[in-house]
């Protein structure tokens, strides 16, 4: 009867650290993939122009009350009803987004983002004229 309770003690405790480690690595695989997403988009130093040529407004901004994206930020609770879609005749001159995200303009911002996941890949500020990677 001993000899049982022995297999059963190290099988128990083989199921406890299996599934401890697999946790882990699940944890960190939930990074992997938010760090990657931030990545999958960049902007091109041109786009400013175009997207400024579209957007007129932008000299309008009050920069001192918005927010502020930048790539890796997740969109605020309210950004729905403040978001505009960015027109087919201007994407047409951008580079397309990865699979799953989509242009938006939002704040003098334009952003490349995931609805599903509402990560920011990347945001060129008009009002400044500056893209997240492509300082003034």
């Amino acid at each position: 009867m001993k000899p049982i309770y022995g297999l059963v003690a190290v099988l128990v405790l083989t199921l406890t650290f299996a599934t401890d480690a697999a946790a882990s690595q699940n944890r960190g695989g939930n990074t992997a993939n938010t760090q990657s997403e931030q990545k999958v988009y960049q902007f091109r130093p041109e786009d400013s122009r175009i997207l400024r040529e579209k957007y007129p407004d932008w000299n309008r901004i009050d920069e001192h009350h918005r927010g502020h994206y930048a790539a890796g930020d997740h969109l605020s609770e309210d950004w729905r009803s403040r978001m505009q879609p960015v027109p087919i005749e201007v994407i047409r001159e951008l580079v397309l987004p990865p699979p799953g995200h989509v242009f938006g303009y939002i704040d003098g911002y334009c952003l490349v983002y995931n609805p599903d996941t509402l990560v920011i890949a990347d945001a060129i500020d008009l009002a400044t004229f500056e893209s997240d990677k492509n300082p003034r």
